[in-house]
């Protein structure tokens, strides 16, 4: 990066002059080549001068009689590229091989190759940065010689590690930058250490517990697949005999062996690699008698919690030797429990208190004042019972125009009928979710519901279509189920689309009333009188209805409320239809009628606001469609289409 000058001086007759080309090029047009010339003598300065710059220079100096040419070599020196293309090949546990393609020289010998590895999860130190102690330290330096070597042999590593790899490279200039980084991984060794904490406990006349902890992690050297018990006769030069036993076991029993015998045992640990080397000989010795022998048992469910559990003595135990009898058990990947039996001679119990529908693993010990007894071979069986039954549709939803009431009890309902063919598992609880056909997420309306009573799903539209997914949970596992409801229209008095029993109102649909337009004209003033007293009586009536169904009304839910102010509005409105075509009948009913006053023969009751007159003829003038229905009917009307409201309330 400094600067160059090369000088070219020549002698002659003047005028002279000078021509400096590069390479056989006369063009010089790099802005960092600057010609000086003089009578004499001519320069060429190069700024900044890098490897593109090393080239042969030529000087042509000339006059009117001839020319002459001085060539300059110039080698512009500096510190080299760095190595590319590194490979890792031949890895092992403990070296690996690097391979590079060798950089510029920077227009010197490469003298030497510095390479450096770390662990993947330190840190490079930073460039041109003072670097601590604790830092340098994580990085290893490899140094190896220079000139066409191309590859290099890194060892001292780490087995089942990981690595980062860099190189540079060093000639007399300095040192060039550092390559990019390549990921080394080496592979497993058999572990260089035993097994810790090796014990052995005697349990018998014939056999041995030995109890052992796995090797420390920093030597294990890849992942333990295993451990082999080795035992022989204590201070003898024979051969162990081995045991092989699966992780994460980390203990076993020695059986079959002689009696009051002393042994030597050893653990050794193993992976993929090899195995590793041997604990220090433990010496236990066996009892002259032992403990009793563990019976096998036979399993059998009794019912949803309980399970029949029986067994036999085992007849290398004497009468009497056996103290008590315990049993281990556990459901899947609990925790153990266990039951002591005593000395029973009944040979048999009953496990009570059990998960519904669940497998359990259960064996047993047996004791006397010796001890306990190697456990007896595990047995496997299942408590009886399913999972919940989906209830029939009818008897778990109900619904109107505002709300659906799931009764949950349904599903208990399904499971007992189930129970003449098999157990069902009660239900312990529910996750409900609804959402309308239009729409894709779910509204979760409760998790972890009780197993009794109803719930009610409030605010809905009406005439509109609701997808409810309901998952019953119990001991043997859930059952879900997804329905379709569809909630009723506020002009449906009583219907529901799903199993709510309620009626159709079969007085629904009206007479038009267009039909009767020749004579509206004439009894406009007949027809205004009329609504006015239908208005104040209805008034009237509604006022009595619900100051006598307060007390009901107020211990029913806001979605029942709704429903009925609906349906009662529109009986409010099936009674106007009813003394409108009574009206157009009799075109005198308003001031004199024999039967009593409209209000009367409409709510069924008397009214202040109306005063009965009687004597007029009832004359039909026209020849109006009407209803067929009697208006003194009209009451009643009303109070069964109250009766007949759907209830969504809990039940």
């Amino acid at each position: 990066g400094s600067q160059v000058t090369l000088e070219c001086a020549a002698s002659g007759d003047r005028p002279m002059h000078y021509v400096w080309e590069k390479n056989q090029a006369a063009a010089l047009n790099e802005s960092r080549y600057v010609v000086e010339t003089k009578e004499t003598k001519s320069a060429l300065f190069i700024s900044a001068a890098s490897r593109e710059d090393s080239a042969m220079f030529s000087c042509r100096a000339h006059n009117n009689y001839g020319q002459e040419t001085a060539l300059i070599q110039l080698v512009v020196q500096e510190p080299p590229g760095a190595p590319t293309n590194l490979l890792i090949r031949n890895q092992t546990s403990r070296t690996s091989t690097l391979h590079w393609q060798n950089p510029y020289n920077g227009n010197s010998v490469i003298t030497r190759y510095i390479i450096e590895y770390k662990l993947k999860e330190d840190t490079w130190p930073t460039a041109n940065a003072q670097r601590p102690e604790s830092s340098s330290s994580k990085v290893h330096k490899l140094v190896v010689a220079g000139g066409d070597n191309h590859q290099a042999l890194i060892n001292n590593l780490q087995p089942v590690t990981h690595y980062e790899v860099r190189m540079s490279a060093v000639n007399v200039l300095g040192t060039g930058p550092h390559s990019t980084t390549v990921a080394l991984a080496t592979g497993e060794e058999a572990p260089s250490a035993a097994p810790s904490s090796v014990s052995v406990h005697t349990t018998g006349s014939q056999s041995l517990k030995v109890s052992w902890k796995e090797p420390p992690k920093d030597q294990q050297n890849g992942v333990i697949k295993g451990y082999r018990v080795g035992y022989r006769v204590a201070y003898t030069e024979g051969s162990y005999s081995f045991k092989q036993v699966e992780p994460p076991v980390d203990t076993t029993y020695l059986t079959n062996l002689q009696r009051m015998t002393k042994y030597a045992i050893v653990v050794q640990a193993y992976n993929r690699a090899g195995t590793g080397p041997a604990s220090d000989e433990v010496i236990a010795a066996t009892l002259e008698t032992s403990p009793p022998t563990s019976p096998s048992i036979r399993v059998s469910p009794v019912s949803i919690s309980a399970l029949r559990v029986s067994w036999e003595l085992s007849p290398k135990d004497n009468k009497g030797q056996v103290t008590e009898y315990t049993l281990h058990y556990s459901f899947e990947e609990g925790q153990w429990s266990k039951v002591v039996l005593g000395a029973a001679s009944a040979q048999t119990y009953v496990l009570q208190g059990l998960r519904c529908g669940t497998v359990y693993q259960l064996y047993m010990t047996a004791s006397n004042s010796l001890g306990t007894g190697e456990p007896g071979p595990r047995a496997v069986s299942r408590t009886k019972g399913t999972p919940p039954i989906r209830p029939l549709l009818e008897r778990f939803i109900s619904t109107n125009s505002s709300c659906i009431t799931l009764h949950l009890g349904a599903w208990k309902d399904s499971a007992a009928a189930a129970l003449q063919a098999q157990a069902t598992c009660p239900v312990t609880r529910f996750a409900i979710q609804y959402r309308s056909k239009e729409r894709n997420s779910w509204v979760v309306l409760s998790d972890a519901l009780s197993t009794t009573g109803s719930k009610t799903i409030e605010h809905l539209l009406p005439s509109r279509e609701y997808q409810i997914s309901v998952t019953a949970f119990s001991d043997a596992g859930s059952t879900q189920a997804d329905f379709i409801v569809q909630t009723t229209d506020f002009s449906t008095v009583g219907q529901a689309s799903i199993g709510s029993g309620l009626l159709e109102d079969s007085s629904s649909s009206s007479s038009p009333l267009w039909l009767a337009v020749s004579i509206i004209a004439p009894l406009i003033a007949i027809l205004v009188v009329t609504a006015v007293l239908v208005t104040v009586c209805l008034k009237r009536k509604l006022f009595v209805l619900s100051h006598g169904d307060q007390d009901q009304r107020g211990t029913q839910s806001p979605c029942h409320d709704t429903s009925t102010i609906y349906r009662d509005s529109k009986l409010y409105m099936q009674e106007q239809n009813i003394l409108l075509y009574s009206t157009l009948n009799h075109h005198r009913a308003l001031a004199h009628d024999h039967g009593g006053s409209t209000c009367a023969r409409i709510a069924g009751t008397g009214c202040n606001g109306a005063t009965p007159n009687g004597g007029l003829a009832e004359t039909q003038l026209y020849s109006t469609p009407h209803r067929t229905s009697a208006v003194a009917n009209a009451t009643a009307t009303l109070n069964n289409a109250r009766n007949a409201n759907a209830n969504c309330m809990p039940t």
